[in-house]
């Protein structure tokens, strides 16, 4: 499918250096990113708890 998308132009040459790097077009760096990142936000490896105190009446606990 083909789009247009508006970049920021500091965001876009970020994009066209990291791609460059990676050896990828710039349209499939951005393919790969969101791919990756929907992974990510799809299955989280680690879910986020609050933090607790643990608070014991045993002695030396």
């Amino acid at each position: 499918m083909r789009t247009t998308i508006r970049l920021d132009d500091q965001l876009a040459v970020t994009f066209r250096k990291a791609a460059k790097k990676l050896g990828l077009s710039l349209s499939s760096f951005i393919s790969e990113s969101g791919k990756g990142y929907l992974s990510q936000i799809a299955h989280p490896k680690f879910k986020s708890f609050s933090s607790f105190k643990v608070v014991s009446s045993f002695e030396g606990i």
